[in-house]
Order: C-alpha cells, then sequence, then structure tokens
C-alpha cells in the first residue's frame, strides 16, 4: 500500500505541471550571467597561491624606473607590482633596498605573494639574498597582524623558508613527516618547479637514503626493502637532479645493508634500470650516467643481476636436480666478484616459455631461442690481456657449456644484446674454443681451464 501511495504522490497532474519551473524553457544567458557573477565573487575571496603574471613588460618598465634615477614615485601601482612580481626584476638589490623603505607596493597580497614566489624561483642565486631575505620577513610580519591569510600564516610558521638553509629545512620536513615534495610544496605555498625545491628535493632524496641505512640495522628484509621503495616512489622524481639521484643511489649501492640482504639489491636494481638517470649497466647507452658513481657501482649493481639472472634460470627453465644445483652453484662463485661478469643474456624457447607465469623477477629481461627444446644462458667474461669471452649453458641437461672467443662468437653474426638466437649459432663445435662436459668431478677441470684464460673466481 506504501508503494501504491509514493506511486500516486509521483504523478503530476496537467495544471500542475504547468505551474512546475522544469516545464518551462530556462534563460541560459540569463543563468550563464549569474554564474560569471558568483565565480567573480569567488575569485576575489580565494587567495592567490600561484605565480601572478606581470601586466605589463618588466623590463620596460625597470628601463623607466632606471632613467628617472630609481624613483618609486615615477611609477604607477600597475608597473611597479609588475617589476615586483616579475622573477627577473624582483630580486635585483636596486629594487630591494628601494623597497626597505618604501613598501606601498604590497597592499595586495597577491604582490606580495609574487614577490616571495620570485624569491623561491631563484633561490639564493641572485646578490644580495640576505637583503631580500631581511625585507620578506618584515613583509610577512606586518601582513600577519593585519591579514587572515592562510598563506602568511604557513609562511610565519615556516619562518626558515627565508634562510640560508631553507633547502635542509624543507628536506629534513620530508623525511620526517614522509612526504612528496610536491605535497609538502603545497601546504608551504612554495612553487614545486622552482630552484628552492628543486634544491631541497635533491638535499630529502640523499637524507632519506642515509637514515634508510641507519635505520636498516635495527628493521627486518621486508621493513627496508618497503622503506626503499617508498623513497623511490616519494622522492626520486623528475624534480631531483640526475646527480643528486646518481649520489643517493650510489651510497645505498656501497652501504653494507646490502650486505645484509638479498631483497635489498633486487629493489635497487629494478630502480636503476627503470631510471634514465642511470639505467641497466649493461648498455652502451647508459654508459655516460654511471661515469661519475662511486668506483665499483656499476659493477656491484651488475653482479646483483647476473646472481638473480643465475638464480632464474636455475631455479624457473632448468630441471630441479643435483646435476643441475651443482652448475647453478658453479656459476654464483663467478657472479659474487663483481666486475667479473661483464655481461649476460638469457635466450627461452617457446617450449619453456609457460614456465614464466607468476614470476615476479622485475629485473629478468630475455631473449627469444628459435630452432630447438632448450633455453640458454649466456655469459661475457674478461681474462688476461682484456680478451673476452663468451661461455654458453643450456638449460636440458646432457648439454655441454660452450666457450668462444667473443671475436668469434659475434663473427657468425651474433650478439649478447639481440633479442633472437638460433640454436645453430650458439652450438658450433667447429668454432669453439672449449666445452665444460658436466658429467663426473668437473667442476675443478671446468675451474682450472677457466683459470688459465684468466678467469678468476
Amino acid at each position: 500500500m506504501k508503494v501504491e501511495q509514493a506511486l500516486e504522490d509521483m504523478r503530476l497532474d496537467r495544471s500542475a505541471l504547468n505551474e512546475a519551473r522544469l516545464f518551462h524553457k530556462s534563460d541560459v544567458n540569463l543563468l550563464l550571467g549569474r554564474l560569471r557573477k558568483t565565480i567573480d565573487i569567488l575569485n576575489k575571496k580565494v587567495e592567490i597561491t600561484s605565480f601572478p603574471k606581470p601586466p605589463v613588460d618588466a623590463e620596460k618598465v625597470w628601463e623607466k624606473w632606471e632613467s628617472t634615477g630609481y624613483d618609486l614615485a615615477s611609477l604607477d601601482g600597475r608597473e611597479l607590482r609588475t617589476i615586483c612580481v616579475d622573477p627577473g626584476t624582483a630580486v635585483r638589490p636596486k629594487l630591494v633596498q628601494a623597497l626597505m623603505t618604501n613598501q606601498t607596493a604590497f597592499k595586495r597580497n597577491s604582490t606580495l605573494f609574487g614577490f616571495v614566489n620570485a624569491y623561491f624561483a631563484g633561490w639564493r642565486t641572485f646578490p644580495s639574498a640576505e637583503l631580500l631575505e631581511k625585507l620578506i620577513v618584515e613583509l610577512i610580519g606586518a601582513k600577519r597582524k593585519t591579514s587572515h591569510s592562510i598563506i602568511i600564516s604557513a609562511w610565519t610558521e615556516n619562518i626558515a623558508l627565508f634562510t640560508p638553509s631553507a633547502d635542509n629545512y624543507i628536506a629534513d620536513k620530508m623525511v620526517r613527516e614522509r612526504i612528496s615534495v610536491a605535497k609538502l610544496c603545497e601546504k608551504l605555498f612554495v612553487s614545486p618547479t622552482s630552484y628552492l625545491a628543486n634544491r631541497a628535493a635533491d638535499h630529502a632524496f640523499i637524507l632519506a637514503i642515509k637514515s634508510a641505512i641507519a635505520w636498516a640495522r635495527t628493521r627486518n628484509e621486508a621493513e627496508t626493502v618497503a622503506e626503499i621503495e617508498w623513497i623511490a616512489q616519494n622522492l626520486s622524481g623528475t624534480s631531483i637532479s640526475p646527480g643528486a639521484f646518481r649520489e643517493g643511489v650510489g651510497i645505498l649501492i656501497l652501504s653494507d645493508v646490502t650486505d645484509k640482504y638479498d631483497g635489498v639489491k633486487k629493489s635497487i636494481a629494478h630502480i636503476v634500470n627503470l631510471d634514465s638517470r642511470l639505467g641497466d649497466p649493461r648498455l652502451a647507452a647508459t654508459q655516460a650516467n654511471w661515469r661519475n658513481m662511486p668506483p665499483g657501482s656499476r659493477q656491484t649493481v651488475l653482479s646483483w643481476m647476473v646472481k638473480e639472472t643465475i638464480e632464474f634460470f636455475f631455479n624457473t627453465l632448468v630441471p630441479k636436480n643435483d646435476e643441475n644445483r651443482r652448475r647453478a652453484d658453479f656459476w654464483l662463485t663467478y657472479a659474487k666478484r663483481p666486475g667479473n661478469i661483464k655481461d649476460f643474456q638469457v635466450a627461452i624457447c617457446d617450449g619453456d616459455k609457460y614456465k614464466l607465469r607468476g614470476q615476479q623477477n622485475k629485473n629478468i629481461e630475455y631473449a627469444t631461442m628459435v630452432g630447438a627444446k632448450t633455453s640458454a644462458f649466456m655469459m661475457l667474461f674478461e681474462g688476461v690481456g682484456g680478451q673476452q669471452y663468451v661461455i654458453i649453458e643450456f638449460s636440458v641437461t646432457g648439454n655441454a657449456a660452450y666457450i668462444y672467443d667473443k671475436t668469434k662468437f659475434e663473427s657468425n653474426g651474433d650478439n649478447l644484446r639481440y633479442t633472437l638466437f638460433d640454436i645453430r649459432s650458439l652450438k658450433r663445435m667447429n668454432d669453439a674454443r672449449d666445452r665444460i662436459i658436466h658429467s663426473g668431478d668437473w667442476e675443478y677441470g671446468a675451474g682450472s681451464s677457466l683459470y688459465e684464460l684468466g678467469i678468476r673466481r
């Protein structure tokens, strides 16, 4: 009965519908006019937090002011506001000195906001920075007494923003409050693209890494990995310079945390592989990125990647038995020595690709093997006199490991950076320098053969 009554109440007779407001066409222009008026009212109430654009050419205004002997009275309000908010003119000592005794330009909050943002934009890259900071602190203090601006309040509570250590102040807050540079700059009303924000981001990234290394001594592996990944996701964005990114990652690579946890090694390798400021240490295109890294860091990361790839190959693609475990352990002893394996590649046959389902190896990239039912793991070693050798292991038991001079291996048109391999080019008896037959106490003989080539464990 209640449903029927509700439906009855929803019915409208013709006379009632004619009187309803929705029945008649609306005057669109009238409604849009009201909307524009409402927007104008709201705009006047909302504080300007972005850089106000100079209404006229700041350099032309400056030339006019210069021609009058730097007399502020010669400028009208519009012209004065222009040179106070333009980042090129606002920080010039002549203007700062003049504004110390004549602060009429800052009657409007928006002019002060633009002036402060000009300071943030070129933070301490200009002369008389101390005088400019003194002026800003005075202006904020005066505004605080008469204004209820949330921006003025934020700057008053964080007056260290106007000091020589402002970048460290922001960086410390980012790390302590676990907040990204963009979110903290929003809270502090600092442009996230300003020079100050970029400097703070550089310091925060390095500070967070050093803190993570110190905290790792009292944390387990999962917590340490989570902390490093948080830093990578929140503090390593494009706002930090390539130099700071490389410095921070270099500190992390060579820290004792990596000796403690394998998960940290994998996480770091994943971070550097994906970031264009470093990239895969095996590739020629990324070599320049690694030149300014701490000595040994490139070889260290490469050794982690080799170890992870060997474990992936033998744990995922190779049948699990004692013989294959021995093969894995043999090559892992060579991977432990940083710089021992210069490059590597995995080529997976179609028959093995189903084994990749559900794998979470973020750092494993592989090529395709054609013409065979076996996959291959290829390693590049350097021996005596810089002579290089390619050694190839296969996933199917019963295949020998082939050893080639690198020049001989590539003479057939192959290269470890290729994404497609034919089994016939990897098993060339006539071109191979030697083979490792996995029978009996083969490790001793294989180790001796490699030692003669200058390849050490």
